[in-house]
């Protein structure tokens, strides 16, 4: 997730850099608005990642929303929206209604809710 972070900063600064020649731009406009809204949702998933750790915890924020998605230690899976089945995935960002999720063996991504597993 820091790579990603690193990566997304990246981004920004290039998409500010447009801006500054483009400053109308509606396309870079949104692409730096949304930039910054996944910058600041993987530092907050980054820190509460470390709060967890600090904690012992593995169980995440806001836990038993909505049965999506799984966190175990040893790995996590989530329900794709199409068809129902579970699927191993990585989570890329943290959201205000779960986690948005990248399908570790088809590359497909899409939000998802949080639910506790025991």
């Amino acid at each position: 997730m820091a790579s990603n972070l690193s990566l997304y900063k990246d981004q920004l600064h290039q998409v500010r850099q447009l801006l500054n020649y483009e400053p109308s731009n509606s396309e870079y406009v949104d692409m730096e608005r949304e930039l910054s809204e996944v910058i600041a949702l993987t530092e907050e998933l980054l820190a509460t990642a470390k709060q967890n750790e600090m904690s012992g915890s593995t169980a995440a924020p806001n836990a038993g929303t909505s049965p999506s998605l799984s966190i175990h230690k040893e790995n996590q899976m989530a329900v794709w929206s199409e068809d129902g089945e579970w699927y191993d995935a990585t989570i890329e960002a943290y959201t205000p209604n779960g986690y948005y999720v990248s399908y570790d063996n088809w590359g497909n991504k899409e939000e998802v809710r949080i639910v506790k597993t025991t």
